[in-house]
């Protein structure tokens, strides 16, 4: 394990490898009253260190921010490093803290070494975009094509807002851009109710040709977004699915083999303690045609990777509703562009 000083499951961590044997990790550390927002650097291909301890063997730990909220804080970032500088010494990592609960805020790190220890600047990209509510979670997603042309994707849990903003800069303290992308995708209400919008982007088919999945709170439905310019100013957006199950607490998953074959994941049935997680295959640039299959038993989270092709798509994903102690970790490997019509469980230590 990389560490385990994690006091509850809230820690979502997220990966991003520019190569094999560099691969960069961020989380919450939830341990204590004043949980960290922290940056792992893998020094090899195993992230090999110590057992439970951090910074440890090739690994190094940097705390970028030692107070993000308090005790029952819930954790959401994101990290990518693009390539034009340099894909392991200049990687961007955001991160909501709810730290001032009058002013709850994404920021942006800008990292200028490997282990994110320095960076060029830590800026609050936007700023009262949640309530004071407990366990409030706003999910965030992150793309880079260059280091000055970052896509910072978030729900506005205030205006029940689905946000995107246009980075100008390396910081991203200022924007070509900030479009609304769905104006009514839920808001908090205030000490009482927290409302999630998990999301995910996809900009690899270009600046201009950003691909966008979400669910949506307020309709509980899953929504896939066609950006047709430059920080989504335009687009298109289709309705993947409107039994989107466990909209508050699952994620969603995004991953595009070329702009008009876009695959990902998504958690469908609205029954709470019923829900199955579907991979679906879009057919064409906005996802108007395509198909969904449903996969074995029910999930919390799951991911999506198809750098192998299209035909050759990994899904994860973890059931909760198995065991509450013993977690199982389900793996699908796809045979084919649509994951129809099998997938296999891998072997342990997976399942």
């Amino acid at each position: 394990s990389v560490t385990s000083n994690n006091a509850n499951s809230n820690s979502n961590p997220r990966i991003t490898c520019p190569a094999a044997d560099n691969c960069k990790i961020v989380y919450g550390d939830m341990n204590g009253t004043t949980p960290d927002a922290v940056f792992v650097d893998c020094g090899d291909a195993t992230c090999s260190g110590t057992a439970g301890t951090c910074t440890s063997g090739t690994r190094v730990c940097t705390d970028v921010d030692a107070d993000i909220g308090d005790a029952d804080t819930n954790f959401a970032g994101d990290v990518f490093c693009p390539s034009d500088v340099s894909n392991n010494t200049d990687c961007k990592f955001i991160f909501f803290t709810t730290a001032e609960t009058t002013n709850d805020a994404i920021w942006f790190a800008d990292c200028s070494d490997a282990s994110c220890s320095t960076r060029d600047a830590l800026t609050s990209i936007v700023a009262d975009m949640n309530d004071d509510v407990a366990f409030a979670i706003s999910y965030m997603s992150l793309w880079c094509n260059a280091s000055a042309d970052c896509q910072v994707l978030f729900h506005n849990a205030v205006n029940g807002d689905l946000v995107l903003r246009d980075c100008s800069n390396s910081s991203c303290s200022t924007a070509n851009a900030t479009t609304i992308i769905d104006a009514d995708v839920g808001a908090n209400v205030a000490a009482v109710q927290s409302v999630s919008v998990p999301n995910a982007i996809d900009c690899s088919p270009g600046a201009t040709d950003c691909k966008i999945v979400y669910a949506d709170s307020s309709q509980n439905e899953v929504n896939f977004v066609d950006c047709s310019a430059a920080g989504c100013t335009s687009s298109v957006i289709t309705k993947i699915d409107d039994t989107a199950g466990g909209i508050m607490t699952h994620d969603v998953s995004l991953y595009c083999v070329s702009a008009t074959d876009c695959k990902g994941t998504f958690v469908g049935d609205t029954t709470a303690g019923s829900e199955d997680v579907y991979m679906f295959d879009c057919d064409d640039a906005a996802c108007t045609a395509g198909s969904a299959v449903e996969l074995s038993d029910p999930p919390f989270m799951s991911v999506i990777d198809c750098v192998g092709g299209t035909s050759d798509c990994k899904l994860a994903y973890y059931d909760i509703f198995v065991s509450t102690t013993d977690v199982p970790v389900r793996f699908a490997d796809c045979t084919n562009a649509k994951c129809l019509p099998d997938w296999t469980d891998a072997a342990d230590p997976w399942t």
